[in-house]
């Protein structure tokens, strides 16, 4: 079908293959290419979503270690102490 948009070549090997065929049940009867297409499209926004659910995490981390009282210092050093097996810099 002629189109504007310029076409990507995708090998279909062993693993696009197997994954094709897991979700196939999932989606019905639709062309390879229009269920690669959908499954990239589904994938970018799960990756972004990802990216998002970390950052907050990142930020969350950031306000509860630099809040005054909000961490416990001497239990965090305890904790690295016992995992690491010795004493480590002062936080």
């Amino acid at each position: 079908m002629p189109t504007k948009h310029r076409r990507i070549a995708v090998i279909e090997d062993d693993d696009l293959a197997e994954a094709l065929e897991k979700v196939r049940p999932l989606v019905g009867r639709k062309a390879a290419s229009v269920l690669v297409r959908e499954l990239a499209m589904r994938g970018v926004e799960s990756l972004l979503d990802e990216e998002a659910r970390r950052r907050e995490s990142m930020e969350e981390l950031i306000r509860w270690s630099t809040t005054p009282g909000a961490m416990d210092r001497g239990a965090l050093r305890e904790a690295r102490r016992l995992s690491v097996g010795g004493e480590t810099e002062e936080w």
